[in-house]
């Protein structure tokens, strides 16, 4: 008898151990490279791109959500950002030059069908004269790819190419620096927010080729950009006065949508940032003692759900550990606080899920927000999650 009881113990400890590690959530979990835009999803939602670590930098990969198990590398030589071209077809990523004595990095197109991969810039990598890294950004549109330079202290030059014909759409100019760049959904506007002295955005329309002004300046004595609204007519914003933003506690912040067409700012949420927007609903972290997750209706403001998120963790040696900026896409929220990631679906009022554990995560829904990536860890891993929704 007692010899049963325990077989049956055992079968059962088997049987929970083989549960956690076959987790119908996850669906794939590879190591993947750090630096920026190591990964990337295809418009079809069913595929990604990531670097593999070999030696830091390593080929870039095909990951296909039908055959996870099986990733495809795609090139031959270190890849070092990557981005999909809008049909899907093809990818540009940031590779060196072949061939001895040529350690430059430059940008390359290369279709998903096989073939060479085309140097966009073969007689030099930095064609501008810039010294420091290139990124890839996105495709804005089947011909146009924006690509960074990296200026040295986190500042960085954006540049537009015509990828059939190589020319460039942007002249030399320092005006289009930034510390991070946000694209609208149609590749039409663009945000660059710098970081220093002190925090604040500029906004450019790529049709007009104008900056877009504020008729007069912005509240707060620092402005940091959170999210475009889906037409691209309105951005939120988070205005600060006192303190370092997201560094000094003592800083007090002030969400704010800026209206483009007539420059008429409107006050979202006092003491709240962190924000982004589907049009229909907000979402942004309410600053306080303990940190709340709030869900707002845009036409009347009026709080659809709200989630406390715990206590702020303040490390001995730098600022406290904010929650990261919430996702939100069709319905659907994703956000990293503490330690690790977590999900909500406020049109079903559902409480948060914990999702993967694991600190300083990077989300990213896929473009139906059927799939979720989750790239973090030490060594840095990426994980494809399902919509527990779904």
């Amino acid at each position: 008898m007692l010899k049963r009881l325990l077989m049956i113990v055992i079968g059962s400890l088997l049987l929970c151990s083989c549960a956690r590690l076959t987790d119908p959530r996850v669906i794939a979990d590879v190591p993947v490279s750090g630096g920026k835009n190591p990964v990337d999803w295809a418009p079809d939602g069913r595929r990604l791109l990531y670097i593999h670590p070999e030696n830091v930098f390593g080929p870039a990969m095909l990951l296909d959500l039908d055959q996870p198990d099986q990733p495809k590398p795609l090139t031959k030589t270190p890849t070092h950002s990557l981005a999909f071209s809008q049909d899907g077809q093809s990818f540009a990523y940031v590779g060196d030059h072949p061939g001895p004595g040529r350690p430059e990095s430059t940008v390359f197109v290369q279709s998903l069908a096989g073939g060479e991969p085309v140097d966009l810039f073969p007689d030099g990598g930095s064609v501008h004269g810039v010294s420091g890294a290139i990124f890839v950004d996105r495709w804005l549109d089947e011909r146009t790819l924006a690509y960074i330079e990296g200026m040295g202290t986190g500042v960085r030059a954006l540049w537009l190419v015509d990828v059939p014909t190589r020319k460039m759409l942007l002249p030399v100019s320092t005006d289009y620096v930034a510390t991070e760049f946000t694209w609208t959904k149609d590749g039409s506007r663009v945000a660059g927010q710098l970081g220093g002295g002190p925090p604040h955005f500029w906004l450019w329309d790529r049709p007009s080729g104008e900056f877009i002004k504020p008729a007069s300046p912005l509240p707060g004595t620092a402005q940091w950009f959170e999210a475009w609204a889906p037409d691209g007519r309105s951005v939120l914003f988070t205005a600060w006065t006192g303190g370092i933003p997201y560094w000094d506690r003592t800083a007090v912040a002030t969400l704010y949508r800026w209206h483009l067409a007539d420059s008429r700012v409107e006050k979202v949420a006092e003491h709240a940032g962190r924000a982004d927007t589907s049009g229909d609903y907000r979402v942004f972290i309410h600053f306080g003692e303990r940190p709340t997750l709030m869900v707002t209706r845009a036409a009347d403001g009026q709080t659809v759900w709200s989630e406390p998120l715990g206590k702020w963790e303040r490390p001995a040696d730098g600022p406290p550990r904010w929650p990261s900026r919430p996702l939100l896409q069709n319905g659907y929220i994703a956000y990293a606080h503490g330690d690790g990631a977590w999900y909500v679906s406020p049109l079903e009022r559902r409480a948060p899920k914990a999702l993967v554990k694991g600190s300083d995560l990077q989300l990213q829904w896929s473009p139906d927000a059927r799939h979720l990536s989750v790239l973090g860890g030490d060594p840095a891993r990426l994980r494809v999650l399902v919509n527990p929704a779904r």
